[in-house]
């Protein structure tokens, strides 16, 4: 089940919370087994395509209260229901080191899967590609060791018939970085996460 709110809105990010990185109407999604979480209908029309949901479970912080991690079963039922409601892809639904959970996912899920925002480099990653973690690989260059290792990642995404668009919410430098190796990427056809989020994050 959905329920659309009235009013579109900016998000606020609380970490560990779904997520997304536009101007959006919140939705609601709720298993029949009753497990909820959100998800967001464009408030852009057609100008906004492929729209997907961060979980936000790669790398759970604390900082606004002790929030409970995903387990598979949840992370299936909430992937069932982006399905069920049109969402194309689900980001870092699982720990970001889960490997064989998030290879399990992927391997179930009628949606994308995605993830390896904040992995430490090439020695993480090259894991997530043997395992088959991921349908869409997310790494971002400030943490992920630099524009070297990253064009290794975008690299094997096209030797694996994988997809890649980069984590972007650093700063504006981390931001201006992984935009440049989108741009590198040049059969890459996803959107980039832009981030805007007042007073903080803002174009100037």
């Amino acid at each position: 089940m959905s329920v659309p709110l009235k009013e579109t809105f900016w998000p606020t990010w609380i970490p560990g919370y779904p997520q997304t990185h536009n101007r959006f109407t919140l939705i609601k999604l709720t298993t029949d087994e009753g497990i909820e979480g959100y998800g967001a209908g464009s408030a852009m029309g057609v100008e906004r395509e492929g729209l997907g949901v961060d979980a936000n479970q790669g790398w759970l912080v604390t900082i606004v209260d002790k929030i409970p991690a995903w387990d598979l079963v949840r992370a299936k039922a909430f992937a069932d229901a982006c399905h069920t409601n049109g969402i194309e892809w689900l980001e870092e639904p699982l720990d970001s080191r889960d490997y064989d959970g998030n290879a399990e996912l992927k391997k179930y899920s009628k949606v994308k899967i995605s993830g390896a925002e904040l992995n430490y480099g090439w020695d993480e990653i090259k894991i997530m590609f043997e395992k088959d973690c991921f349908h869409i690989y997310q790494p971002d260059a400030t943490f992920a060791g630099g524009i070297a290792q990253v064009k290794r990642v975008i690299d094997m995404c096209h030797e694996k018939g994988r997809l890649y668009t980069p984590h972007t919410w650093t700063n504006g430098i981390g931001f201006y970085v992984n935009w440049n190796l989108v741009l590198a990427d040049r059969e890459n056809t996803l959107p980039l996460e832009y981030p805007y989020e007042p007073p903080s994050w803002i174009p100037q």
